[in-house]
């Protein structure tokens, strides 16, 4: 059920849930817990998303990368990069391998932030972690771009997914139109 409440976005129903199952003896799992923050991601809750980060660690049990990836999209919905960037850096320091999802959530903070250079910074992370960037790491990379004023660095990121082999969509050729509009 607390699967059901995140798709919802019924973040306070899920945190809910979870004490409820305290109460009753059954302590939560990594499974209850991301979903819970999943909820809290959906429902733009992104204080309670790190509450709940917090409060599994505190429970001893480890967020793994779902669990860390919403809170990080949390986070990052709502222009909350210093916080994305915090997860992210955590997460990599307690072993857990952040994937495709994890970084892309952290770049779109730093969009939503005005931070083009920590995005550009990320987009090199991911390569150094062996994982490919796709359309949708270079589109919140180049709107990164845009909202930080560097519409010359969102057009070589046009030409480096290109190169890349990543097939450009609508939304990459927008980025980068808007960021030479926007200047």
């Amino acid at each position: 059920t607390i699967t059901a409440l995140a798709k919802g976005g019924q973040y306070e129903q899920a945190q809910a849930l979870l004490d409820e199952m305290r109460k009753a003896g059954v302590p939560p799992n990594v499974v209850s817990y991301s979903a819970a923050i999943s909820a809290c991601e959906k429902g733009g809750a992104w204080e309670s998303a790190l509450s709940l980060v917090r409060g599994m660690q505190a429970a001893g049990v480890a967020p793994n990368v779902v669990s860390y990836s919403a809170a990080i999209s949390a986070c990052g919905s709502a222009g909350e990069w210093a916080h994305a960037l915090a997860l992210l850096d955590a997460m990599q320091a307690a072993g857990v391998a952040p994937n495709e999802v994890a970084f892309n959530s952290a770049i779109t903070a730093c969009a939503k932030g005005a931070q083009w250079q920590r995005a550009l910074g990320l987009l090199s992370r991911m390569h150094g972690a062996g994982i490919a960037p796709s359309a949708v790491s270079y589109n919140a990379a180049m709107a990164a771009c845009r909202s930080g004023g560097a519409w010359e660095r969102a057009l070589d990121l046009l030409q480096e997914m290109r190169e890349a082999g990543v097939a450009p969509t609508l939304l990459s050729y927008t980025a980068a139109i808007t960021a030479c509009d926007k200047n």
